[in-house]
């Protein structure tokens, strides 16, 4: 059973990752494996089941399988088909001049969750500048501490979008997530979002509460 080899090489990395960026607990780990790469998706989750709760720092952490449809090229008519379907022959010519495009994957996929923070990072700045046009910014305790909202949430987001650059999850070209490249990813990426993302920018509004209920008492007592 080699998926257990390869869960192995995927508790390393993820444990590497986590301690690199502080992470005391992971609590999923999606997965990219081709539809011919020969790793058997039940009995890899199997595997990592047993191996993840080894691990303090994996204990209970799930893992999620999205299926890479293999798809083959034809370098005689330059046409992409459906390799389980059709094997080595092309449908269109049968030509035997074809090679695996995709399909052959075993890799840890990144999820963005910097969508919703950016986001609200977004909607921030629209009401700081809508406040400022009409002269409310100064009125309430809100409106006056927004510029600090609005900085923390562009700051994270920043942050969050070249770290995901360099690890290769953005990419140029639409649709710009590569998470969406795949079968599946879209409907992965939006759970992440909803998981990790939203209490993101709910932690940062808290943070920011705090500090702007903070700002305020200050400002009170200085004025007693």
């Amino acid at each position: 059973m080699h998926e257990l080899g390869i869960v192995f090489y995927i508790v390393k990395d993820v444990k590497q990752v986590a301690e690199e960026n502080h992470v005391e607990h992971v609590s999923s780990v999606v997965m990219d494996i081709g539809e011919v790469s020969t790793v058997v998706p039940h009995l890899l989750t199997d595997c990592w089941r047993w191996a993840a709760d080894k691990e303090d720092i994996l204990r209970g952490c799930e893992m999620k399988v999205n299926t890479i449809p293999a798809v083959t090229l034809c370098g005689d008519c330059n046409k992409e088909y459906e390799t389980v379907k059709f094997g080595k022959t092309c449908p269109y010519c049968n030509s035997k001049n074809t090679w695996l495009l995709r399909g052959n994957e075993v890799e840890i996929n990144s999820i963005i969750v910097f969508v919703v923070p950016l986001a609200q990072a977004v909607v921030t700045s629209a009401i700081r500048k809508s406040n400022e046009k009409n002269n409310r910014s100064d009125h309430s305790a809100f409106a006056r501490h927004l510029p600090a909202l609005e900085k923390m949430l562009w700051g994270g987001s920043v942050m969050l979008v070249v770290d995901h650059v360099i690890n290769g999850e953005l990419t140029w070209r639409f649709p710009f997530f590569t998470a969406l490249e795949n079968a599946g990813g879209g409907a992965v990426m939006l759970r992440e979002m909803l998981t990790v993302g939203v209490p993101m920018s709910l932690v940062i509004t808290a943070v920011w509460a705090v500090y702007a209920l903070a700002k305020e008492r200050k400002k009170k007592v200085q004025l007693t």
